[in-house]
């Protein structure tokens, strides 16, 4: 089944390439291929250039809670597989 993502997250992770992060750790990072991030680019670019009532940096912190979020319930995952053992 193809994964969906909405288009808040889509310019998040463009805004994180356009602040200077690598594109393949951002791909890696938010768990997509960087295939798809670069047409979210192609789609999304230079959205740094447009006004923002959120500061750049609550972004960053919002797309690394987001990535911790999701780290932290495949640790949990693992974690109850190993329990079971």
């Amino acid at each position: 089944m193809r994964k969906r993502y909405d288009e808040d997250f889509k310019k998040d992770a463009v805004r994180l390439v356009e602040s200077g992060q690598p594109r393949s750790k951002v791909a890696q990072d938010l768990t997509i291929a960087p295939v798809t991030l670069r047409h979210w680019i192609d789609q999304y670019g230079n959205l740094s250039a447009s006004p923002k009532n959120v500061p750049q940096s609550l972004e960053a912190a919002q797309m690394e809670i987001r990535r911790l979020q999701r780290e932290l319930s495949h640790v949990c995952q693992q974690r109850d597989i190993l329990k079971k053992r």
